[in-house]
């Protein structure tokens, strides 16, 4: 008797793409530590250097103090990325943060320093991330979180998982608002978050 075999169908549709590795994570992050001091020295003049500065490296002006001062700034964005990903809780993706790179490379000085977010230095996009833990969970970065929000305690070294803030909500300080464009509005009382933009000049 005759037989035949047929061979099955592919799935239909992109296949999905699978999560990248802590070594993936650490390559972004030392790429966006380089573009961001790149940025810092070709956009800003000495005063902004001087004020951005102050946060990483002591105020101290100098190309190499630059990215050593924001490697260390994130340094609890890395460790709780990597301790995430180790209990997967967080999933990074490196297309996702590949595109988010053109992006931002291709925005000019004003776009990339506008007040909020962007104007400090991330490990990566939000984009890449994806997070696993609930609300209520322990955390202390955002990106762990599914709802993008981790609320950190007074010591700012550990937090839980709570709803993304809203504007008006109250807060006590700028993380209370998410850290993305709500920023904690001081001049109400009770302080409320609300909008700010700027540029660096």
């Amino acid at each position: 008797a005759c037989s035949s075999s047929s061979t099955p169908e592919a799935p239909a549709g992109p296949v999905p793409e699978k999560p990248g590795t802590q070594a993936d994570l650490d390559k972004a992050t030392a790429a966006r530590i380089t573009a961001y001091c790149d940025r810092l020295f070709s956009c800003c003049d000495a005063d902004s250097k001087q004020k951005l500065l102050a946060l990483f490296a002591g105020g101290d002006v100098t190309r190499d103090k630059c990215e050593a001062g924001v490697k260390e700034w994130l340094k609890t964005s890395t460790s709780g990325a990597a301790t995430a990903i180790q209990r997967a809780t967080l999933e990074y993706y490196p297309t996702k943060e590949e595109t988010c790179a053109k992006d931002e490379e291709a925005k000019t000085c004003s776009e990339f320093f506008a007040l909020g977010e962007s104007t400090l230095p991330q490990i990566a996009c939000k984009a890449a991330f994806t997070g696993k833990a609930k609300e209520g969970a322990g955390c202390i970065i955002n990106a762990v979180c599914e709802s993008g929000y981790c609320k950190l305690a007074d010591d700012g070294e550990s937090g839980l998982c709570a709803a993304f803030p809203e504007e008006g909500d109250p807060c006590g300080n700028s993380n209370e608002c998410g850290g993305g464009e709500l920023y904690c509005h001081r001049t109400s009382a009770p302080p409320k978050c609300g909008f700010v933009q700027g540029t660096c000049k």
